[in-house]
């Protein structure tokens, strides 16, 4: 199990580090570019994994689509949707513990 920071963003206009697009209201999380390592991120084994991410207030599976370049190794930024299932959008930055899963 990871610990980190979980943090939120809105994804909704642009495309991610994996080619795709989302809206905020759908559960994808982006994590430090850290854990990518193809040259082409659309082609990396990290856009075909799931996190599943525990906070204050419960916990969320996600897929990570996209790279998070200012987050720790373990932190994860969620779209709102995913982060209002494990906290209140107004605390911004929570602890949270996570840990790949089945998709």
């Amino acid at each position: 199990m990871r610990r980190g920071d979980g943090t939120f963003y809105n994804m909704e206009g642009g495309y991610t580090a994996c080619g795709e697009q989302h809206t905020d209201d759908e559960f994808y999380a982006a994590i430090s570019p850290e854990w990518f390592k193809a040259s082409n991120p659309n082609a990396d084994p990290m856009c075909k994994k799931c996190a599943l991410v525990k906070g204050p207030k419960g916990k969320v599976k996600v897929h990570i689509n996209d790279k998070c370049p200012p987050c720790a190794r373990n932190s994860i930024d969620l779209t709102p949707a995913a982060f209002n299932k494990i906290a209140d959008k107004e605390a911004g930055r929570v602890q949270i513990s996570w840990s790949f899963t089945a998709c």
